[in-house]
C-alpha cells in the first residue's frame, strides 16, 4: 500500500505530494475524523470528501465519493462507487485535482530544470552558465562542492543553496561574505531573478530562472547537457576596475533607533489601514519619524520593489526580524496588521532596554571606580588623598578611552553574518539566556504563523513565512526545515516539536487546533502567553548577559590603572 501518493496538479495544493498509507483512507479537509487522513488546504475540498479503502485482490485502492454537495470525479466522469485508482488515475474534487502515482510504475523522473547561475567574474570565462535543478547544492573551491569554483576567494564549501517550493534559497556556510545586490545576507535569503552574488570578494554570479531563460533569444541549456560556454571574455585580472561587474556593499547607513522604528512601523500601519497607497505612505511616515530615508525609500519603491526588499537594501538600519515580519505581511496581504503587531514588539523592546540602560548607567561608572580604585590600594605608591584622586581619574578616563573603540568594533562586528551567527550559537547554549532566546523566538514565529494561517495560507506556506520572523539565524533555519516537513504531508504539531522553541504547553494548543480546526485562534492565545514568559524570562537572564560585558569593563578598569601606577614610578 506504502507505494502509492496522490500527487497535486491543480488548486491551491498543486504542487505537493501526499502518501497514502493505511486503510481506508479519509479525503477532505482538516478536521475529518479517521485514523488515516490526507488533509488538503483547499477550500472547496469538502470535510470528508472520499474514502479509499485497499483492494488485495486489485492490488489497489477502491474510490468512494462522500461528497453530496461537490461530488468527486474521475478521470473526468463521474465517480462511481467502486472505482480502482490505477497508476495515472486523475481525481477531481472540487477546484483540486490530483493525480495517483505508483511507484512501480514511475520511470526514474529527474529533478527540473530551474535556471542558471551565470559567472560575472571569477575563475574560468565570464558568461558561463551553470544549470541548476530542485536539489541541494554547494558552493565551494572543495572539488566535493556540487559547484566546484577554484578561486582562492572562496572557502572550501562557501554556501549552499536550498529549495522551499520553487524558490532557491542561498545560505551562507563559511566565515566569508555573501552579498546579493551588494547587501549581506546573515542568515541566508532567498534568490530573484537577475539577481547578484558576491562571494568572498572574486566570485560574482547571477541567478537566471527559467522565466528569464525564456525570454531571451537564446535556448536554455538542455536538462542533460554540459552549459556551453558563449563567445567567452575572459575573466578581468585581479587588479582591474570591477566596479561595473561586481555589486558592491553600499555605504553604511546611520542606523535609527528602536523607538524611531517603533513609530515609522505604527504610522505606517495606520496609514495603510486608511488606504493610502504605499509609496506614499512610506514617504509620508520616513520623513516623519526617520527623515534621512524618506527620500531613498520612495526612490527604490518607485523603481517597482516591494517594501521589504526596499527595506533590505538598509540593512544597517533594520534588524532580519523586521524584515522577515514585513516580507510575511507582503506575501500574506496582511501588511498593516503585522507592521501594527511588529510595532508593538519594538515599543515593548524600546522599553525593556530602557531599563537595563538605566541599570547600566550607574552600575558600570560605579565598577569602574571600585575596581580602579582598589588596584591603586593595592598597588600603592600614590602620596596622600590628592595624589591618589589624580591617580583614580586617570585610571577612570583610561578605562574611557580603551572601551569607546572596543565597544565601537564590537558594533561593527554585530553586523557581520559569520559573527551574529556564531553568538547565535552560543547564547542558544547558554543555560538561562539560551532558554529565554528560545522562548522570544517561539513568541515572535507563533505571532506571525496565526495571521498568516488565518488569511488563508497552506500551512507550510505560513510557517516557512513565520519562521524568517524570529530574528536568529539558528531558529529560523530550524524553522524553515519544519516548514519542509510540513510541505511534504508531515502533521504541523509532528514537524515543529524537534525545533525545541514551543513547550509542551503550546504544541498540546497545536495538536487541538489541527484537531477542531481552530489552529490560528489558539496560535494566537499561545503566543500571548510566550510573549509573558519571553520578557520574564529575558529579565532574568539580564544579569547573566551583563556580567560579560561587566568583567571586561573590569580588565580594562584594572589595565587602566595598572598603566597609571606604571607611569608613576
Amino acid at each position: 500500500m506504502g507505494r502509492f501518493k496522490l500527487v497535486a496538479q491543480e488548486g491551491l495544493d498543486a504542487g505537493r505530494v501526499f502518501y497514502l498509507r493505511g486503510d481506508p483512507i479519509t479525503l477532505g479537509r482538516p478536521g475529518a475524523d479517521g485514523d488515516s487522513t490526507v488533509e488538503f488546504d483547499e477550500p472547496s475540498v469538502s470535510r470528508v470528501h472520499a474514502l479509499l479503502k485497499w483492494r488485495a485482490d486489485q492490488d489497489c485502492y477502491e474510490f468512494s465519493n462522500r461528497s453530496f454537495t461537490s461530488p468527486a470525479r474521475i478521470n473526468g466522469e463521474p465517480a462511481s462507487s467502486g472505482a480502482l485508482l490505477v497508476h495515472g488515475t486523475l481525481i477531481q474534487m472540487g477546484a483540486l485535482v490530483v493525480q495517483v502515482r505508483d511507484s512501480q510504475e514511475e520511470l526514474p523522473d529527474p529533478e527540473p530544470f530551474m535556471g542558471c547561475l551565470e559567472l560575472l567574474h571569477g575563475p574560468g570565462f565570464a558568461g558561463t552558465r551553470y544549470p541548476l535543478r530542485r536539489v541541494a547544492m554547494t558552493i565551494g573551491r572543495s572539488p566535493e562542492c556540487d559547484l566546484h569554483m577554484a578561486s582562492p576567494a572562496l572557502s572550501p564549501v562557501h554556501a549552499s543553496i536550498e529549495w522551499y517550493e520553487k524558490l532557491p534559497v542561498l545560505l551562507p556556510k563559511s566565515n566569508r561574505e555573501i552579498y546579493v545586490n551588494g547587501q549581506p545576507i546573515p542568515r541566508g535569503t532567498f534568490l530573484r531573478p537577475n539577481d547578484f552574488i558576491l562571494l568572498g570578494t572574486g566570485v560574482a554570479l547571477r541567478w537566471l530562472p527559467v522565466s528569464v531563460l525564456a525570454k531571451e533569444e537564446r535556448p536554455a541549456p538542455a536538462q542533460e547537457a554540459i552549459p556551453e560556454v558563449e563567445p567567452a571574455t575572459p575573466a578581468p585580472e585581479g587588479g582591474a576596475d570591477l566596479s561595473t561587474e561586481i555589486p558592491r556593499p553600499e555605504p553604511e547607513q546611520e542606523a535609527a533607533t528602536t523607538s524611531q522604528r517603533a513609530a515609522f512601523f505604527a504610522d505606517l500601519a495606520g496609514r495603510l489601514e486608511r488606504g493610502e497607497p504605499i509609496r506614499r505612505a512610506v514617504e509620508a511616515s520616513a520623513q516623519a519619524f526617520m527623515p534621512a530615508l524618506a527620500g531613498p525609500l520612495h526612490e527604490a519603491l518607485g523603481s517597482g520593489q516591494g517594501l521589504a526588499e526596499t527595506l533590505a537594501r538598509f540593512s544597517d538600519c533594520f534588524t532580519p526580524y523586521e524584515l522577515g515580519m514585513v516580507a510575511a505581511g507582503e506575501e500574506a496581504g496582511l501588511l498593516d496588521e503585522l507592521l501594527r503587531t511588529l510595532s508593538d514588539s519594538l515599543e515593548a523592546e524600546h522599553r525593556a532596554r530602557r531599563r537595563r540602560i538605566r541599570t547600566a548607567g550607574w552600575t558600570c561608572p560605579l565598577l569602574a571606580l571600585v575596581v580602579a580604585a582598589l588596584c591603586l590600594a593595592l598597588l600603592g605608591g600614590q602620596p596622600g588623598p590628592a595624589g591618589f584622586g589624580s591617580a583614580l581619574g586617570l585610571s577612570l578616563t583610561g578605562t574611557a578611552l580603551l572601551a569607546l573603540p572596543l565597544g565601537m568594533s564590537l558594533k561593527r562586528l554585530q553586523r557581520r553574518h559569520w559573527f551574529s551567527r556564531r553568538a547565535d550559537r552560543l547564547l542558544d547554549r547558554l543555560p538561562l539566556i539560551g532558554s529565554a532566546l528560545r522562548l522570544q523566538a517561539g513568541e515572535r514565529f507563533l505571532k506571525a504563523l496565526g495571521p498568516l494561517l488565518r488569511s488563508g495560507l497552506p500551512a507550510h506556506r505560513g510557517a516557512l513565512l513565520a519562521a524568517g520572523c524570529t530574528g536568529s539565524t539558528t531558529h529560523t533555519m530550524a524553522l524553515m526545515h519544519a516548514a519542509g516537513r510540513i510541505e511534504k504531508g508531515e502533521p504541523v504539531l509532528d514537524s515543529l516539536a524537534p525545533t525545541g522553541l514551543l513547550s509542551a504547553e503550546v504544541l498540546a494548543e497545536v495538536k487541538k487546533g489541527e484537531e477542531h480546526g481552530d489552529l490560528p485562534e489558539r496560535l494566537a492565545a499561545a503566543s500571548a502567553r510566550l510573549e509573558e514568559a519571553s520578557r520574564t524570562a529575558l529579565a532574568r537572564a539580564f544579569p547573566l548577559l551583563a556580567l560579560g560585558p561587566a568583567l571586561l569593563l573590569a580588565c580594562l578598569s584594572a589595565l587602566s590603572a595598572a598603566l597609571v601606577w606604571l607611569a608613576s614610578r
